[in-house]
């Protein structure tokens, strides 16, 4: 995607944000941090955004501009105790990574950095209802600064890197290999997009709780690379119970990928759940924390790794800059199966009612 088009839209989600009738912003503060898992094998699928269960008056609006860095380095087991126990370290990365663990055996391996563009348009349409059209732009690419934090943090705190050192900082390479076919995606940078669109509606709204369903179409725009070419549909469920001094929010989701030539997935369905808290710190600040739960997308693939459930933990902080305007600053760590998720990222965004 040209950035004078990414520019365009920009401008135009926020023009159309600053003719949209002023929106309540009391229980603003309230929502999750809007950060989904952008494994480098999956990012291009749709994934679950955390949103608040509330929606939005009829004729009010949101605008959110999200901006992230996220860094992966991930690969079958087997590699890695090769690797570590005598396998030569011969040639290229993809000599090292190839001749590691000799077919037959399924593997992969994961090593690069997604950027990310997220612009999202949100409008209450009626009773109870509103609708959400997300643009979201990944560059995938060995341009990396999580890479070398990561490589300084473990050092500092004697955390080990399981092969990390082996590879240079700066590596974008995908390899996956299995009964039928051989895949190899290296060396160079992947640029894809894809919309989101979805529609919720408020189930029960009590003084204390709502309960709302949500669902979710996601169509390619651009593709390149192991970017998937289907679209793929989502149905969610969210609950949401506020407390006097917090709130707690939490879904359930039901996603149907498409097949994905490019990774040599079939179609399939999957379950999301995430659970998260939402602390107020004063009336313009609050913290938010979340985990979620995926399961495998690629289970199809015959690889240990990538049939496991991956678990995130996300966390982050709003500040209320303006009785319209927010700011964002969130995060997104892998907590188990560390081999079939993103390592870390971060994100930075901006809101407006």
């Amino acid at each position: 995607m040209r950035p004078a088009l990414i520019a365009s839209s920009i401008v135009c989600l926020v023009s159309v944000g600053a003719f949209a009738d002023v929106c309540p912003t009391d229980d603003w503060l309230r929502e999750p941090m809007p950060v989904r898992d952008q494994f480098t094998l999956t990012s291009s699928l749709l994934a679950i955004t955390p949103r608040t269960a509330d929606v939005l008056q009829p004729g009010c609006s949101q605008v959110d501009v999200t901006i992230g860095a996220v860094n992966t380095f991930a690969k079958s087991q087997e590699i890695s105790y090769a690797l570590r126990h005598g396998a030569s370290l011969a040639g290229t990365p993809l000599d090292r990574v190839r001749n590691a663990v000799p077919p037959p055996t399924e593997v992969f391996f994961s090593d690069g950095e997604l950027h990310s563009l997220q612009l999202t348009y949100r409008r209450g349409v009626g009773a109870a209802t509103d609708v959400e059209a997300r643009l979201a732009v990944d560059h995938l690419s060995a341009r990396s600064f999580c890479d070398s934090f990561i490589q300084h943090f473990h050092g500092a705190f004697g955390l080990g890197n399981d092969v990390r050192d082996l590879f240079p900082s700066n590596l974008q390479l995908t390899y996956i290999r299995t009964a039928k076919k051989e895949l190899i995606y290296s060396d160079g940078s992947y640029l894809y997009s894809s919309l989101i669109l979805s529609a919720a509606r408020e189930i029960v709204r009590t003084e204390h709780q709502t309960l709302t369903a949500r669902g979710l179409v996601k169509v390619p725009v651009t593709t390149s690379g192991f970017a998937s070419r289907s679209p793929d549909e989502g149905l969610e469920l969210m609950w949401q119970r506020r407390f006097r001094h917090g709130t707690f929010q939490g879904s359930a989701a039901a996603i149907h990928y498409g097949a994905a030539s490019a990774l040599g997935t079939a179609s399939k369905t999957a379950m999301t759940w995430t659970a998260g808290w939402i602390q107020p710190l004063t009336r313009r600040m609050s913290l938010s924390a979340e985990i979620i739960e995926s399961k495998s997308s690629l289970s199809t693939l015959r690889i240990t790794e990538l049939r496991r459930p991956s678990w995130q933990f996300n966390g982050g902080i709003r500040r209320q800059m303006t009785p319209r305007t927010q700011l964002m600053f969130g995060f997104i760590e892998h907590i188990a199966y560390f081999e079939n998720c993103a390592d870390f990222g971060l994100q930075l965004g901006f809101s407006w009612r």
